[in-house]
């Protein structure tokens, strides 16, 4: 199902109060709107169950398109972007370290709701001339495994890379995406799908259709993705449009600051409605690059440095506060999948060379990363590049340019820097240490052949002159 056209559909219970409130657009988001959810969050939502159950616990999973790690009070950041965020993390699990598979869409969400790696997936393409490849249907998704435990399962994006067109409703009893439209088009920029609007939709379907279920439900909110939205921040946050008057990204903050405000009300609208047994899990699938760094690094997708791969994964629910609420550890998103499972009690072998469960993390039983090394790959507008994150170190293998829609034989250039002592990647150390680059390259090569491609790649069918051909060449998909 899609957004696009579609009426209004009335209000029903605490749900319908909700709606109106969106429409009013209230501007009262400000100190006391914060403090109303963090008093939600330390206070009543934090009440019993004291532990996590497949036969009741709800799983409420938010993936906040192009949200940068390091721009969350939680981790770090001094300015008040994401109070309601902190406030979960403070009583529920925080992953220090927590890399995304791919610094784009399709690829990063994939491997996270299937526990596979885009790789084995075959869902992104080394030689890139269209990238419309899609989510093969052999592949088990989160979904699919949790319907076939009893949840009710609802899907709704914001994010046309995981439209059913390419298969990534696959399990849900109800999903909504974006249609034949591509929102961050600048002259569709305005049709694009805020928190708001997909909260209600959420909302109105839970006390419909989903009404006395438990439920799994993925929201996928694009608020903070190019191209931002003034309206929804227009009057709101003024002390944090204050504090950020001399920073350099103020609009990409305060509409972080939106999405956080947006996620209390939503926490509190399900408070109300007794859904405090609920697993909140908030992740991004990528971040987003400003040039500050790098000036050529601006945006997402062409390129691997942390300002695009460094993503937030915070865990939240009652029975977590006893847990220790910080993880130091290296962990990606492919371990989301295989993670709420395991949390839930529900037995399910996930494929061998994907990726495993983080409870043992979160409960304190094991103290290291699942994998020795990490790899994170992107193949986006002719870029071909990997990166291996090992110990400290970083190394960044630029291949050449794709030609023809085929990979050039020349020679890689090599970046290595210190992922903890050097954050903002300045130094780059890769000739001075040809011995780690070395070391690393055969880690590269170990990965690929533990992960090799298990099924052909599947492409949506795009017709020359239809909308999602249109859609597709203006994002520089298809040639």
């Amino acid at each position: 199902m899609s957004y696009r056209d579609q009426p209004a559909r009335p209000g029903c219970g605490d749900a319908g109060r909700f709606r109106s409130e969106v429409r009013r657009r209230n501007g009262a988001t400000g100190l006391v709107g914060a403090a109303m959810v963090l008093l939600l969050v330390r206070g009543s939502w934090a009440a019993p169950p004291g532990s996590m159950d497949q036969g009741r616990t709800n799983v409420l999973w938010l993936t906040i398109c192009t949200l940068r790690a390091d721009h969350l009070g939680a981790y770090g950041y001094p300015y008040e972007t994401s109070p309601v965020i902190d406030a979960l993390a403070w009583k529920g699990v925080l992953f220090e370290r927590a890399l995304t598979p791919a610094p784009w869409t399709r690829p990063s969400v994939a491997a996270a709701i299937t526990g596979l790696y885009p790789r084995s997936l075959n869902i992104d393409e080394p030689a890139n001339r269209f990238n419309r490849r899609r989510l093969h249907e052999k592949f088990l998704t989160l979904a699919e495994i949790l319907k076939g435990h009893g949840y009710y399962t609802v899907g709704i994006t914001a994010n046309p890379n995981t439209n059913a067109v390419f298969n990534f409703d696959q399990g849900y009893d109800y999903y909504e995406d974006t249609g034949d439209y591509v929102f961050w088009l600048s002259q569709q920029a305005e049709r694009k799908r805020i928190a708001e609007q997909v909260n209600a939709a959420f909302l109105h379907h839970l006390c419909g259709p989903g009404k006395g279920k438990k439920f799994f439900a993925h929201l996928v909110y694009v608020d903070v993705h190019q191209p931002l939205l003034d309206r929804v921040i227009d009057g709101k946050f003024p002390e944090l449009e204050l504090a950020l008057k001399n920073t350099p990204v103020p609009r990409y903050d305060r509409q972080i600051r939106y999405v956080d405000t947006q996620t209390g009300r939503l926490l509190e609208q399900l408070k109300e409605m007794g859904l405090e047994d609920t697993l909140v899990v908030i992740t991004s699938d990528h971040g987003e690059a400003f040039g500050l760094a790098h000036p050529e690094d601006k945006w997402h997708g062409r390129a691997l440095y942390n300002a695009a791969i460094w993503v937030p994964f915070i865990l939240y629910h009652p029975s977590l506060e006893q847990m220790v609420h910080r993880r130091p550890e290296r962990v990606d998103l492919a371990c989301i999948a295989p993670t709420i499972v395991d949390l839930l009690g529900i037995e399910h072998e996930f494929p061998a060379n994907g990726a495993t469960s983080l409870r043992p993390l979160i409960e304190g039983r094991g103290g290291r990363s699942p994998f020795s090394h990490y790899v994170i790959e992107t193949f986006f507008e002719e870029v071909n590049m990997q990166a291996v994150l090992w110990s400290d170190w970083k190394l960044i293998v630029n291949h050449p340019s794709a030609e023809d829609g085929k990979p050039s034989e020349g020679q890689p250039v090599y970046e290595l820097y210190q992922f903890e002592k050097d954050r903002q990647e300045r130094e780059n150390t890769a000739s001075a240490r040809p011995y780690q680059v070395r070391q690393m390259l055969g880690m590269l090569a170990e990965w690929e052949r533990a992960r090799p491609p298990l099924v052909p790649a599947e492409e949506i069918e795009v017709e020359v002159g239809t909308q999602i051909f249109e859609d597709l060449k203006a994002l520089g998909y298809i040639d």
